[in-house]
């Protein structure tokens, strides 16, 4: 079984799920949380709700999802896609472009598997 990590962004994007209908897939919904918790509460529980809505979504079409968050910027997200052998990363387009010129070159020179901006 493959593993994808979908990293959730602001909107959700139907043709991710057309892409992996039909796979024996593992999903990893993966929230990027403001670096401190008083920052942008109201997006931080937008985000979560956005994490538990696509999960259940994603877990009636019969793939098997789970939920990971972590505090910081994209570049959190190596370590996972590392640890976790991925497949594949769905990163929204918005949250890649955090990273100044630089970081997007180390991240991309970084990351273990295809990825795949949305």
């Amino acid at each position: 079984m493959r593993t994808v990590i979908w990293v959730v962004g602001e909107k959700k994007e139907e043709k991710l799920i057309s892409l992996l209908k039909g796979k024996e897939t593992r999903i990893l919904l993966f929230g990027l949380l403001p670096a401190k918790e008083s920052e942008e509460e109201g997006k931080e529980h937008k985000l979560w709700h956005s994490l538990f809505s696509l999960k259940e979504e994603l877990s009636s079409e019969g793939f098997s999802v789970s939920i990971a968050t972590e505090r910081g910027g994209p570049s959190s997200l190596l370590e996972v896609a590392n640890a976790l052998n991925a497949e594949m990363v769905f990163l929204p387009k918005e949250i890649f472009l955090l990273l100044g010129p630089l970081e997007n070159d180390d991240f991309l020179n970084q990351i273990s598997c295809p990825l795949l901006l949305y």
